[in-house]
């Protein structure tokens, strides 16, 4: 058993003796230590006898730490023995603590992940506005809808400066358009009461169809499994001040009477173009909406 005072030189020129796995090179200095040489490396161990045993700790390489610093772990190892305590356990318990709290560190971290991307999620998504849950909630509900309530969902957010159906002119804005840029979670009670006063002092019965499209709207966001659920105020619409803004009805006072219809009978027959005058009997006797009329051919008013 070679013992010497390791140096950097020694260290340098020991190497490993021909035909053997590992050789070691003892230290005189700090009992314990030596230098141990394998085949394409050096490192400094920890050797001592333990419950009749031989405990060999590897201390790290020599190109890694000092030889004072390798001199002050094994005096701390020999501290160790002394006390009976086994350094390898030691180290196990070491180990597997600090492994334990890596797993600890890796499950907060990721849990901080999770908690920041759900927020990130949740920030993206109270930026959604009415504009952009209208053609999904149309989009979702359309097939339990009639064609005339399709219509009137579309034409609630038509836009200003279109071509007009019926006329040489331009669409005005819909009642709704002006609502479109809105927030879903600023769309509160109050934010559809000023939408209301507004609109109702042109067309009230537009903002109050309107209306109607509009909780239902926002009735389909609160439930389940609607992805925009949580985001509007849970009284945006219920509230009793938004009930109160809605336009009424009232009782319609521009309707033909009974005891009217001879006399507009009479009136209509007198038309000189019996086409207007077909067409508006026809109107009053089928009930038929005037666009399904201006579509019907004459071919089929005579079967």
């Amino acid at each position: 058993m070679a013992r010497i005072k390791l140096t950097t030189g020694r260290i340098q020129d020991f190497q490993l003796e021909e035909g053997k796995q590992q050789s070691y090179l003892y230290d005189t200095e700090s009992r314990g230590l030596a230098v141990r040489a394998t085949r394409g490396s050096k490192s400094f161990i920890f050797e001592r006898r333990v419950n009749g045993k031989t405990m060999r700790v590897t201390l790290g390489a020599v190109n890694d730490i000092t030889i004072e610093d390798a001199r002050s772990k094994a005096d701390a190892l020999i501290a160790q023995v002394a006390e009976k305590v086994d350094p390898r356990i030691e180290k196990a318990q070491a180990d597997a603590a600090a492994a334990l709290q890596a797993e600890k560190d890796r499950i907060e971290l990721a849990k901080l992940k999770a908690e920041q991307a759900e927020q990130n999620q949740l920030t993206e998504l109270q930026k959604t506005t009415l504009g952009d849950v209208w053609p999904v909630y149309i989009a979702a509900r359309k097939h339990r809808w009639s064609d005339l309530s399709l219509r009137d969902h579309l034409r609630a957010v038509q836009l200003a400066g279109e071509p007009h159906r019926r006329t040489k002119g331009e669409t005005v804005a819909a009642p709704l358009v002006s609502l479109l840029d809105c927030r879903l979670i600023d769309l509160n009670a109050d934010k559809i009461k000023a939408w209301l006063d507004t609109e109702t002092v042109t067309r009230p019965s537009s903002a109050a169809r309107c209306f109607r499209l509009l909780r239902g709207c926002l009735n389909w966001c609160g439930e389940d499994g609607s992805p925009y659920i949580g985001l509007a105020p849970v009284d945006a619409h219920s509230a009793k001040r938004v009930r109160e803004a809605v336009p009424s009805n009232g009782t319609k006072s521009d309707c033909l009477q009974k005891e009217m219809l001879p006399a507009w009978f009479a009136a209509v027959k007198m038309q000189s173009n019996v086409v207007v005058s077909a067409y508006l009997q026809t109107l009053l006797l089928t009930g038929a909406r005037t666009s399904r009329m201006y579509a019907l051919p004459f071919t089929k008013l005579l079967r």
